[in-house]
């Protein structure tokens, strides 16, 4: 049985540290609840597309989309609208696709009719639409 107190992978004479070991230097005490934090974050981020990191300054939490030809539903009562849309990122100064992702709109009205490009953000978990092409 491991020594709680003794940093994970520092080696006795029975257990040599292994180097591809990502705890190593950890207790197992720290090292479990390191485990805890990535499965909890994991949880939360399922099904959204992952952040892409680009050049220096790194990712965003948001992203340009390109909506259907009909747009996003507009919000009904309690209920978002949603529609499937382009996501893009940009390169340089120009816009470049990267997949496709469920988009919601909280607003009272179809947001980007004909195709436009919108801003989306992470809302409660979700793609969620923050403003359109006028």
């Amino acid at each position: 049985m491991a020594d709680a107190t003794r940093p994970r992978g520092e080696s006795d004479a029975s257990s040599p540290a292994d180097p591809g070991d990502p705890t190593v230097g950890f207790s197992e005490i720290g090292a479990e609840r390191i485990i805890d934090v990535v499965r909890y974050v994991e949880k939360l981020t399922r099904g959204l597309p992952a952040p892409r990191a680009r050049g220096a300054s790194g990712s965003s939490e948001l992203r340009y989309a390109k909506t259907p030809s009909g747009g996003i539903p507009a919000r009904s009562g309690t209920t978002v609208g949603k529609a499937t849309c382009t996501l893009y990122h940009l390169e340089g100064d120009n816009l470049v696709a990267d997949e496709t992702a469920e988009v919601r709109n909280l607003f009272g009205s179809i947001v980007g009719s004909g195709g436009k490009f919108i801003v989306v953000g992470i809302i409660s978990g979700r793609l969620g639409a923050i403003s359109e092409d006028c």
